[in-house]
């Protein structure tokens, strides 16, 4: 019943990358690498022989480049990174809601680019403050699903920004120890669940907050 009986890939991948240690300590650095995830069958292949179409192999391009930074005597850290993915053959699961069938496929090439931020700072001996910033790009640029021109469409998953802040606050108890006062929130935009960005199932953006009084003991 297969269309294939097996699957035979080769592929070479590495990584090559450059680090430089400034005299103040703080690295940057950049890096290459080539990813490879091998073609493969569908191990969910019970609704509909389409299902049983293999996916030839997915390779990827990746480019990175950032710094990783202390500053304050040592009461900050500021890390960042560009990055730059280039795929081909992308693999995707491809959802029918009518039959619920699910198959295997690639997109042509694609591509994402982003930037990410990192803080970490000791505001007070008793107040600490945690930060990240998400930047995200990315784009179908060569691709056909159902018999639809997917060019130009977010990839599934991927939302633009997501933004995350925490703080804790210590509160000594004598030698008993500390009770920490602890809030955070997260930010995630919008994302697609599908690559033909369907706006039904589309995820809108949201926050989710957090709060939290707890009880450190000193033994």
């Amino acid at each position: 019943l297969l269309p294939a009986d097996n699957i035979s890939d080769d592929e070479w991948t590495g990584r090559a990358g450059l680090d430089y240690t400034t005299e103040a300590g703080n690295l940057l650095y950049v890096s290459y690498s080539r990813g490879y995830r091998n073609g493969a069958f569908n191990g969910q292949a019970f609704n509909d022989p389409a299902e049983m179409e293999p996916v030839d192999a997915e390779t990827v391009d990746a480019w990175e480049v950032g710094f990783k930074s202390e500053w304050l005597d040592r009461r900050m850290r500021l890390n960042g990174a560009a990055l730059f993915y280039d795929y081909s053959d992308q693999q995707f699961l491809d959802i029918d809601p009518a039959t619920a069938a699910q198959r295997l496929i690639n997109i042509d090439s694609s591509t994402i680019y982003g930037l990410e931020l990192e803080l970490t700072a000791l505001l007070t001996d008793q107040w600490t403050v945690r930060s990240g910033l998400g930047l995200l790009e990315s784009e179908v640029d060569k691709g056909v699903v159902k018999g639809v021109d997917v060019e130009g469409k977010d990839l599934v998953q991927a939302p633009k920004v997501n933004f995350n802040l925490a703080m804790d606050y210590d509160i000594p108890v004598g030698s008993a120890g500390y009770v920490q006062l602890h809030a955070d929130t997260v930010y995630v935009d919008d994302q697609y669940f599908d690559i033909l960005n369907t706006s039904l199932i589309e995820q809108d953006a949201y926050w989710v907050s957090n709060a939290r009084i707890s009880f450190n003991s000193a033994d």
